[in-house]
């Protein structure tokens, strides 16, 4: 691509981000009273989500109200419950009650059947 073209597509860019600030902050600007929400996290995470809102170019707080906000209007969540290694709550005990079984010597050795 030539100068140009990566100049215009930067300024459309820009303008894009701009214009879905704007509208972020027209959607979060009400006359509601607002009340103050405090949590805890550690801190990398906090430092990954604080750059990616600013890549979309929202603060941590207008992002997660927008969040939250989403999610009570469509009565869902869209995240995943999986930890690290893609279980979900109940596949990770399940796993970790064998794991137990095993260390414990609860387990049967036998050779594997092909079927």
């Amino acid at each position: 691509m030539c100068y140009s073209t990566l100049k215009a597509l930067d300024k459309a860019n820009c303008i894009w981000h701009i214009i879905c600030r704007k509208e972020m902050v027209k959607m979060i600007s009400t006359t509601e009273e607002m009340t103050n929400f405090t949590f805890k996290m550690d801190r990398k995470t906090r430092e990954s989500y604080s750059a990616l809102c600013e890549a979309f170019g929202l603060s941590m707080s207008a992002a997660t109200l927008a969040l939250v906000r989403q999610a009570v209007r469509s009565q869902s969540m869209t995240f995943s419950m999986r930890d690290a290694n893609g279980f979900t709550p109940a596949e990770a005990a399940e796993l970790k009650r064998r794991i137990d079984d095993v260390t414990a010597g609860n387990a049967i050795a036998h050779d594997i059947i092909e079927v």
